[in-house]
């Protein structure tokens, strides 16, 4: 097998779970952080005059969250040593 396929973790074998099992609750926190970011978009949406900031404010909020998502949950199930 090439070393290049072959994965190695820094996390200890009985310490990882097959498969992962996330409870509910983990997904609430996330809901929680959702509705704490569309707060202010919300409320620009409610003025006319506003409402194009409101979009851009989606757009740009939701992307950084994709990607901060993208970094925790990576953080989460892989651990924070380099693999």
């Amino acid at each position: 097998m090439p070393a290049v396929f072959l994965r190695v973790s820094a996390t200890p074998p009985h310490l990882r779970a097959r498969p992962v099992e996330v409870p509910v609750s983990y997904w609430f926190t996330w809901l929680g952080g959702l509705a704490v970011l569309l707060v202010p978009a919300v409320v620009l949406a409610m003025r006319p005059r506003t409402r194009r900031v409101a979009a851009g404010y989606v757009v740009a909020a939701g992307l950084a969250a994709v990607v901060l998502a993208g970094l925790v949950v990576g953080f989460e199930l892989g651990g924070f040593a380099p693999a």
